[in-house]
């Protein structure tokens, strides 16, 4: 087998081996560089691919610092909303407390009405000072309730308004 490979190898001359192996040589080197040029290609895509997820992560950094922001100064406000109300709140009961101070050192006892049948002596301020007292309640109540119902309201607006872009 060898020698009817060497018979073959003889029978052609020798330019035409080394043509042979240069055209294999330059196919290989083709092969090659089309490898090379395929590798760039594919690496200067992922390059590309890479660059637009960084700017875009950068992008979507800065609309979360700002919606971040927002939402702080939002709940800043709310706090401080929250206390000026606390405040005012505060100042109202100490009117209340006063009124019904006021109240309580009311002289004890009433003239009896136009058509009373004898002088009892009966106490009208006590009345007057509980129905005083349960109101004051009432309306301490009704007042809370409502600035807390404004105060969730404007802090949530406010929280809407911060996130919305």
């Amino acid at each position: 087998m060898i020698a009817a490979a060497l018979g073959i190898f003889k029978a052609a001359p020798f330019w035409v081996w080394a043509i042979v192996v240069a055209m294999a040589w330059g196919g290989v080197q083709r092969v090659n560089a089309t490898h090379q040029a395929t590798k760039r290609a594919a690496a200067e895509q992922a390059a590309a691919v890479h660059a637009v997820a960084a700017t875009e992560q950068a992008k979507a950094r800065q609309r979360e610092a700002a919606l971040s922001e927002a939402t702080r100064k939002a709940a800043d406000a709310y706090r401080s909303d929250l206390a000026r109300r606390s405040a005012a709140a505060a100042a109202v009961r100490a009117d209340r407390d006063r009124l019904l101070d006021a109240v309580a050192a009311a002289p004890g006892a009433c003239p009896s009405g136009a058509g009373a049948s004898a002088p009892s002596g009966a106490d009208g301020a006590a009345a007057l000072r509980l129905v005083v007292r349960e109101c004051a309640a009432a309306v301490q109540a009704l007042a809370e309730t409502a600035d807390n119902n404004a105060a969730r309201l404007k802090g949530l607006q406010d929280y809407v308004r911060a996130i919305q872009p």
